[in-house]
């Protein structure tokens, strides 16, 4: 562990500049944000679409526009940032941001696959 200069008992993790976000940690959040935001998006709009048409929507896409689950991911938005105000940057913040972005990035995936996966079968069967 590097010692700083002015004061061989703080570490670098300790300065105050150490908790300033990354782009790791913006990304992390911001991609919650986007699955927030289109969930809750496809949640208003698309359900008394997909409902007019009489269309069955598959289990994950009913799961995943569920106001429960949309509950679920803004805890997630509010953890992931109360780690970037709070924790420093250190191996614990990396792990927690890193799994954060990769959760997140996967959930945006299984969203667009499983939410407008259907509507696009829709509209091309209405044209």
């Amino acid at each position: 562990m590097e010692m700083n200069q002015s004061n061989p008992y703080e570490t670098p993790e300790s300065k105050p500049d150490s908790r300033r976000p990354t782009a790791m940690d913006i990304l992390a959040v911001g991609v919650w944000i986007a699955n927030l935001a289109m969930l809750l998006t496809g949640r208003s709009l698309l359900l008394g679409f997909f409902e007019e048409f009489g269309i069955e929507l598959p289990s994950t896409a009913i799961l995943l526009l569920n106001f429960y689950t949309q509950l679920l991911f803004a805890t997630v938005v509010v953890v992931a940032f109360l780690v970037v105000i709070f924790v420093p940057r250190g191996a614990a913040r990396q792990m927690i941001v890193f799994f954060a972005a990769l959760s997140g990035v996967l959930v945006f995936a299984v969203a667009l696959i499983s939410v407008f996966n259907p509507l696009l079968v829709l509209l091309r069967a209405l044209t």
